[in-house]
């Protein structure tokens, strides 16, 4: 509706109200009724004008920066943040994470987006999953780790515990990323060094000179023929395909559907967060 359409039927009520109110309660003759309705009827819509001014102002206001929040939003975490994201594990501190999530999270834009993908059920109940993926298989390596260094406590002494550590989670690694029904591990002599992998080109290296090197291929042996160390290995695969597979089948792909659906208009991204200024929401 213009304007126009609206001013006029609202100058026009003006004056006849406060002709109406003239009439009632002052002894004027007509042409000064109508002179003063006149100019009080304008005067009203000319406040009015001016409130509804202000009101559109604050409007278009609120709106280009709801835009723009959603704007950043779509460029700045959906786009970069989660579509470069990826699924890794971490051979220092013995852990599956996603790429740089920890530092996202720190991030207040972090919460705004999930709110905003509580419009987008798949992708949210997916990035949900794959967290309680991610918890599922650190658990699962946590406790594999500790059976491996109980047993080292055992079968040969405590203080093996910190110069075997590695290449424990190394075959862990070779593991998550290998196809092998059973896991056979190889332990060669490297001089004063013994180069330990699950067959891969790349091994972890135990210094000889200060743990023994005979205690260390038999434990080695032993423990290749521990069926909790071969399910423990073929069960944190699983654990690890299964969240790839989630994260980069699933979330990833949702993610792309919407990035596509609203290309060139990424102001319609749906949903609202409590990102707080002059309005509740946005």
């Amino acid at each position: 509706m213009k304007k126009i359409d609206i001013i006029i039927p609202l100058w026009i009520s003006l004056i006849v109200i406060n002709y109406i109110i003239f009439t009632e309660n002052t002894n004027m003759d007509t042409i000064e009724f109508i002179l003063w309705s006149i100019i009080c009827g304008t005067i009203s819509m000319l406040i009015a004008l001016m409130i509804w001014r202000v009101y559109e102002t604050k409007s278009d206001k609120r709106k280009k920066i709801i835009d723009n929040h959603r704007k950043e939003i779509v460029e700045e975490i959906l786009k970069k943040e989660f579509q470069n994201m990826n699924i890794t594990f971490d051979t220092h501190d013995f852990k599956v994470l996603i790429t740089d999530l920890k530092e996202l999270k720190e991030k207040e834009i972090y919460g705004h987006t999930l709110q905003h993908l509580e419009a987008y059920p798949p992708i949210l109940e997916s990035w949900k999953k794959s967290e309680e993926l991610i918890e599922k298989t650190n658990g699962d390596l946590g406790e594999f780790v500790n059976f491996v260094f109980k047993k080292i406590e055992t079968d040969i002494d405590e203080r093996h515990k910190k110069g075997l550590s590695y290449s424990i989670h190394h075959m862990v690694d070779e593991a998550i990323r290998s196809d092998s029904k059973k896991f056979s591990i190889n332990a060669l002599d490297d001089g004063a060094y013994i180069n330990i992998s699950l067959g891969g080109k790349k091994s972890a290296s135990v210094n000889c000179k200060t743990y023994s090197r005979t205690k260390i291929k038999q434990f080695l042996t032993n423990l290749e023929n521990e069926i909790i160390f071969q399910n423990g290995l073929t069960g944190i695969r699983k654990d690890y395909n299964d969240l790839k597979n989630e994260f980069d089948n699933n979330f990833k792909s949702e993610i792309r559907t919407l990035l596509n659906n609203i290309k060139g208009k990424e102001e319609d991204l749906k949903g609202k967060c409590d990102k707080r200024s002059f309005w509740k929401d946005c």
